[in-house]
């Protein structure tokens, strides 16, 4: 067996709600009769890959339990970083996904199943142009039009962008006071862990634009609105519970801020390099100057709380 059978993709199909497999992501495996979806073997189907396991048999590789559901992005999100996304990670967000869809009819998991069925060597999935039931596809990547698309798409999404990130640098610019007070025995600034919660974007990745922009574009949107949900998750568990005078709370969330902020320079230097980050205020420098600025900033107190308390 050198790739999934037809019942297996159908099984995963079925199982999935039509949904990538990704926790929080809402892209649809197969939009606007367009395919989407990809699969993903959770232990690599070729030696180079990621989570390959040796002693794996040829079955098990391509059998049911080892392959995942996944948009393109995260699909190239889980195989670039392995530490990260472990076997047993991948499995449990398979387990998670599959226990809170509502499965599909057999007619419909059919229809996307064959959708899915021609596997190139890396194991992504590309779709034939064909008719199926109700979808009517068309081979990704043969428009003409590709390139034009694909820088539409990113500005398209460029101002969003620019606007989260930007309010993200004055959330981290308000974290950064509190916690050189707490490192100095003083109260925070804020009582209130919800005040740094950062914006949730209306755009990505339900817009249509976002299956035209190419893969790695796709995937600095991904990685950085992800390391948002993080941040919202942290803010969620602390929030009626956490001290706010918490030194380490404050370090936590501050460094958090940063590492996003470092994932938010990537897409800004992609999608808007030259954006300034007030349009009323030039002099104020661009985006990506300032975000650079505030994590000067948190390196800065950083450095002068470990020699506060004798940290070489």
């Amino acid at each position: 067996m050198t790739s999934p059978s037809s019942p297996t993709i159908k099984r995963l199909f079925a199982l999935s709600g039509n949904k990538c497999a990704f926790p929080k992501c809402p892209e649809a495996l197969v939009r606007d009769q367009t395919i989407i979806g990809e699969i993903c073997h959770i232990k690599a189907s070729k030696p180079d890959g990621a989570r390959y396991d040796v002693d794996q048999s040829e079955a098990d590789r391509h059998g049911f339990e080892n392959l995942i559901l996944l948009c393109r992005n995260h699909h190239k999100v889980v195989d670039d970083d392995e530490l990260a996304y472990t076997v047993q990670r991948l499995l449990d967000m398979k387990a998670a996904r599959e226990a809170e869809a509502v499965p599909m009819s057999d007619e419909d998991a059919s229809a996307g199943a064959t959708l899915l069925l021609t596997i190139n060597q890396s194991g992504l999935i590309f779709a034939h142009s064909m008719h199926v039931g109700t979808f009517n596809v068309h081979p990704p990547g043969n428009d003409d039009d590709k390139a034009p698309r694909a820088a539409a798409a990113v500005g398209y999404f460029a101002a969003e962008l620019a606007r989260i990130v930007a309010q993200e640098v004055m959330i981290l610019s308000r974290v950064i006071p509190s916690f050189i007070n707490t490192s100095l025995g003083r109260d925070p600034i804020s009582d209130d862990w919800n005040a740094f919660r950062p914006p949730q974007p209306s755009l990505y990745p339900t817009a249509a634009e976002f299956r035209d922009l190419l893969p790695e574009d796709g995937t600095l949107l991904v990685e950085y609105y992800d390391s948002l949900n993080g941040i919202r998750d942290i803010l969620d568990a602390w929030t009626g519970r956490e001290s706010v005078a918490d030194v380490n709370a404050w370090n936590v969330l501050m460094q958090t801020l940063q590492k996003s902020l470092q994932l938010g320079l990537s897409a800004v230097e992609r999608f808007c390099p030259d954006r300034q980050f007030s349009s009323t205020s030039p002099a104020g420098g661009t985006l990506a100057d300032n975000i650079k600025r505030v994590d000067a900033s948190v390196k800065n107190a950083l450095k002068a709380h470990l020699a506060r308390h004798g940290v070489s």
